[in-house]
C-alpha cells in the first residue's frame, strides 16, 4: 500500500510537470507572435519618427 501512494504522488508530480511545460510552450508561442506583430506595427511609426 505504501508503494502505491508513492506511485500515485510521483504520478501527481509527472503530471503537474508536463503540464507546466505545456503551459510555457504555448506562452512562448503567444510571444513570440506578438514580438512580430510589434515588430511589423511598429517599423512604419518608426520611419516617421
Amino acid at each position: 500500500m505504501h508503494t502505491f501512494t508513492n506511485t500515485r504522488k510521483i504520478n501527481s508530480y509527472s503530471r503537474r510537470k508536463k503540464e507546466e511545460g505545456r503551459r510555457k510552450k504555448e506562452e512562448g508561442k503567444i510571444w513570440c507572435c506578438l514580438n512580430f506583430k510589434l515588430l511589423i506595427y511598429l517599423r512604419p511609426l518608426l520611419r516617421l519618427l
